[in-house]
This record gives structure tokens, C-alpha cells and sequence, in this order.
């Protein structure tokens, strides 16, 4: 009997997994996300071998585990977002087409981690900032802001075709963000908060970094990403140069680092660095032509 049951132990082992070190994971949203689409797949559940005995003998039965590794739970949840047609692999380019509008995005990017300290909790918030500007190839410029550790309400992904109060989507993503600013500029805040939030909505457009920079944030690394992520806003966003930015706030379900060779010849494209994006005239003119 023991030599059946460890045959029936070995034919439903795990399969062993590759080792992934992640940089960041949700564990909240990945495992609610992965209970619910389990929930109505009973192809997902991974089956381990029971022993029960009866007055026949021993049975053996499967039963079903929960995926226990990141990387099983992360591979689940990206083949069936692809499955219900739910997933786009590449940030939003600020198309208006209908179908561009998913809450769930994956890409490979570089990308900038800046961390500010939050004073309410004495904790620190991580910020990931990647700007890509196109120059003089297709598309226009975008910016993707990922936030670590937000626990609020997930909803569906929200799109504008132009906002130029970026400061206020960012406030209903991360109000503990937008204190700082409120803190270095009270006095323009209550004289007129309206031309603040676009004075420092256009300023967030045009340099990401040198913004969180000035309310306190802290530049800790730039690495090569992979990334999935759950849109919370995206907006054409005004800056007033020359033309809008195509902005995309989110909440990373995971990161892990990627190598740089994943971003072939475009790596040179990413400006994440202290310092204002602005395309210079003959890039323009190229990339008007090339829309």
C-alpha cells in the first residue's frame, strides 16, 4: 500500500516553479483577484493527492490548493485577463478608441522609484514615474504613475479625452500625495486653488521627477520593469507644450525587473530624469508628420 500511495503522491506533485524575485507585489489584490476568476474555473485548481480509508480500503481522491506561489497566482490571473479579452499589453497612447480603455495593463518599461514620506503615518509611499517620449517616431509623448500599496476601492478605469487638473486625479488616487502641496504653497492655495491645481498639473506633465522632488520625495533607483497594473485614471493631460501627454495612473499588481534588452532600441526613448521634457522643433515637426 505505501509503494501505490507514493505513486499517487508523485503523479499529482506540483510542478516545480522557476524562481521569481519580485520588486513589488499586491498580495490583496492578487489573491482577491485569483478567488474570483477561481470561483468559476474549476480547470485552475491545482489537484494534490488525498488517502482516505473506507471500509473497501484505501481511496485515493484529488482535492484542490490554492496556488501558493506569486508566480503561479501571477501566471493564472495574466492568462485569464488575456482569455476574457481584459488585458492590453502596452500603456494607453491616448487613443479614444473604446476598446483601448481596460482597467488592467502589462508592459516593460523603464521607470524611476521615488519615495515620500508620509507624514500622517510616518511611513513612506513608493512612486514609480516612466515618461516616454516618442520624439520623432509614432504616437505621443506618455507618462505612467504607479502607486505601491493603495487599498482603495477598485472601480472601473476611468479616461478623459483632456484634463488639465492631473493634480486632482493624482488626489483621488493618493490624497496623502497632494498634501505636500498644499503644505509649500498654502498661500497661493487659499488665494486660488483652482489656478494652483492647474499651475502644478501642468508642472507634473512636464517634469514628473523635478515635481515629486519639490514636495519631498526622495529618488531611490531606475531599473528596467515588467509590469501588470490596474488603470485607476488616465487623461490627455494639458502641459502647454507643444502637445498633450498621455497620462496613466495605477496600481501595480506586480513589478519585477526586467532585462534592458526587453526595451531593444527605444530604451533612449524614456526621460526619467529631473528635468522638463519639451520637444525641440525639428522632433516636432517629425512627429506631427509621423501621426
Amino acid at each position: 500500500m505505501n509503494n501505490l500511495i507514493n505513486r499517487i503522491s508523485n503523479a499529482f506533485k506540483r510542478q516545480k516553479q522557476p524562481s521569481v524575485n519580485y520588486t513589488y507585489v499586491d498580495r490583496y489584490r492578487l489573491l482577491k483577484y485569483v478567488d474570483q476568476l477561481r470561483s468559476s474555473d474549476k480547470s485552475s485548481m491545482i489537484p494534490a493527492a488525498t488517502i482516505e480509508a473506507n471500509a473497501n480500503g484505501p481511496a485515493a481522491n484529488a482535492r484542490s490548493l490554492k496556488p501558493y506561489t506569486y508566480s503561479e497566482q501571477i501566471a493564472f490571473l495574466t492568462k485569464k485577463l488575456k482569455e476574457n479579452d481584459q488585458l492590453i499589453e502596452e500603456r494607453w497612447k491616448g487613443n479614444i478608441d473604446p476598446k483601448s480603455f481596460q482597467t488592467f495593463r502589462m508592459e516593460t518599461c523603464l521607470a524611476t522609484r521615488l519615495a515620500i514620506m508620509d507624514a500622517s503615518s510616518n511611513n513612506k509611499l513608493i512612486i514609480w514615474v516612466s515618461r516616454y517620449n516618442p520624439k520623432g517616431h509614432d504616437g505621443i509623448p506618455s507618462i505612467l504613475l504607479l502607486l505601491e500599496d493603495v487599498q482603495n476601492n477598485d472601480q472601473s478605469a476611468h479616461y478623459f479625452s483632456l484634463y488639465n487638473l492631473l493634480l486632482g486625479l493624482l488626489n483621488n488616487s493618493l490624497p496623502k500625495l497632494i498634501y505636500p502641496v498644499y503644505r509649500s504653497n498654502l498661500k497661493d492655495f487659499h488665494n486660488d486653488p483652482l489656478a494652483l491645481f492647474q499651475t502644478m498639473s501642468a508642472e507634473l506633465v512636464k517634469n514628473p521627477i523635478g515635481f515629486f522632488k519639490n514636495i519631498g520625495a526622495e529618488v531611490l533607483d531606475e531599473q528596467c520593469i515588467q509590469t501588470l497594473y490596474r488603470v485607476r485614471d488616465a487623461c490627455l493631460a494639458d502641459s502647454s507644450v507643444n502637445i498633450s501627454t498621455a497620462v496613466s495612473i495605477g496600481y501595480p499588481i506586480y513589478i519585477m525587473e526586467a532585462s534592458d534588452e526587453s526595451l531593444n532600441a527605444e530604451k533612449d526613448l524614456y526621460e526619467n530624469k529631473d528635468a522638463t521634457a519639451v520637444m525641440s522643433d525639428h522632433e516636432h515637426e517629425a512627429h506631427l508628420e509621423a501621426m
